[in-house]
């Protein structure tokens, strides 16, 4: 996948990464929004930083109260490319 990109419709939040970011087959990339940190684990092993591919004008988005739309698009992506939201209410 490059270019991942992560738009919450029902905020008009965005979060993209410039064509440089590419994950390979079993890469993936952790975003919390509550530290601020981007990571990509890489499959082969180790992480990096995927803030470096930032795109000017993303922002950390939040999940609303009640049904919120997300969309997962990329530039390219192989067949089976997915994503997954995970939501961990803080107390």
């Amino acid at each position: 996948c490059t270019a991942p990109s992560l738009a919450n419709v029902t905020t008009g939040g965005t979060i993209s990464f410039t064509d440089d970011l590419q994950l390979a087959s079993g890469d993936y990339l952790l975003i919390t929004p509550s530290s601020g940190e981007c990571t990509i684990h890489r499959a082969a092993g180790g992480t990096e930083n995927a803030i470096t591919y930032w795109v000017t004008g993303s922002e950390f988005w939040k999940i609303e109260t009640g049904a919120n739309s997300i969309s997962f698009t990329a530039s390219s992506m192989a067949s089976g490319a997915e994503a997954t939201i995970t939501v961990r209410l803080s107390q």
